[in-house]
């Protein structure tokens, strides 16, 4: 899966909720958190992680482990822990710009 997968995956996931209401506050949220100020880097070895937990999601819930998907959403995928460093190499680089 590529980035645009990567997109186009969250895209049908939330699509299944057939909440507008829910859609249009990710989509803004979306765009705050990625989109503007848009940092100059892309971590490739963030966004090849974030495949596999994709993964992961979809082999979970293809079997029918709900619990064990909802926890790997909130643990890893979602999961600031988990994701920390990550966030921080991303979002240092526009800290970096703004200082």
């Amino acid at each position: 899966m590529s980035l645009v997968g990567n997109l186009l995956f969250h895209g049908v996931y939330l699509t299944l909720a057939k909440n507008p209401l829910l859609l249009n506050l990710v989509e803004n949220l979306k765009k705050r958190l990625y989109d503007f100020p848009r940092p100059p880097v892309w971590l490739k070895d963030w966004e090849s992680a974030s495949v596999k937990e994709h993964s992961s999601l979809v082999e979970l819930l293809g079997e029918g482990r709900f619990e064990e998907g909802a926890r790997h959403l909130r643990q890893v995928h979602w999961g600031f822990p988990y994701q920390e460093a990550n966030i921080r190499r991303y979002y240092g680089y526009l800290w970096k710009e703004l200082s």
